[in-house]
Parts: C-alpha cells; sequence; structure tokens
C-alpha cells in the first residue's frame, strides 16, 4: 500500500507515477451497467489484441430478462451438471497455423521482455518507497 505522506526524493517517471497511484476498485454494485458504457468499453476493446494476436472476436451483451434468464440456466447447468459441459470449440487450433503462431512467438517474446522491465520498475519503485517512508511503514508481501 502506498501511503498519501510519501513523498519521493527524486522526480518520478510518468509510468512510476502512474503506477504509484493506481487504485483497483473492487467494488461491487447491484445495478445494471448503462448501455453507453458498455458500448463506450466495446468499442475501445475491438482495437485490443485478442489472446495469441488471433482476432476476431465475438462479444454478446444481454440485459434484463434475457440475461437472468441466461444466468439462471448457466447457474443451473454449472450446479446440477458440470462434468457435462465443455467449451463448443478449441480457443485455438493445434497446431497453431501461420501467420498465428509466428504472432504467438513474438508475442511470447515481447511479454517476457516487458516483465521484466515491470520487475525492475517495481523494484525501483519500493526502493524509492522504502528510502523515503522508511522500511516501517510499509510491509512486503
Amino acid at each position: 500500500m502506498i501511503i498519501d505522506e510519501t513523498k519521493p526524493t527524486q522526480k518520478l517517471s510518468e509510468t512510476e507515477h502512474i503506477m504509484m497511484s493506481r487504485f483497483a476498485n473492487r467494488f461491487f454494485l447491484d445495478r445494471e451497467v448503462d448501455l453507453d458504457a458498455i458500448t463506450g468499453i466495446l468499442d475501445a476493446a475491438r482495437y485490443a489484441g485478442t489472446g495469441a494476436n488471433v482476432q476476431p472476436w465475438r462479444v454478446y451483451v444481454t440485459a434484463g430478462t434475457a440475461k437472468l434468464t441466461l444466468t439462471d440456466a448457466i447457474s443451473h447447468a454449472h450446479a446440477t451438471s458440470a462434468a457435462e459441459h465443455s467449451s463448443e470449440y478449441s480457443y485455438l487450433p493445434d497446431p497453431l497455423p501461420e501467420p498465428f503462431a509466428s504472432r504467438r512467438r513474438e508475442s511470447v517474446r515481447f511479454s517476457s521482455a516487458r516483465s521484466v522491465s515491470r520487475m525492475m520498475i517495481a523494484t525501483r519503485v519500493r526502493r524509492i518507497l522504502l528510502e523515503t517512508a522508511g522500511s516501517s511503514t510499509l510491509r512486503s508481501g
């Protein structure tokens, strides 16, 4: 947890600032999500790559009675016969054809490099926080 009073001794990069000021909202509100919000999210999401960078993907949005009916049917199937149900299709073909196989390999290389970079940034941020706030104000873990 980052303490509000923490004042780093050196200027933070924009990335470090974003990482340190991030807030992950885990609250749940029992109300419908506005259709305009859903449409906006899906419109932005269409530019995101899919797993292994194999497009296209399809999204179905339900609301109201249709959503309740679908939720009840899925819950009932899971509770009574989960082992009988499986995905209608494999997520990816095996073997993955070109150009998708090459994209996947490149994605793995890129993700590995990004992970190392994130670990280095996180280590640097932690060091800065420990130096400025003192180790007694932070808990490791």
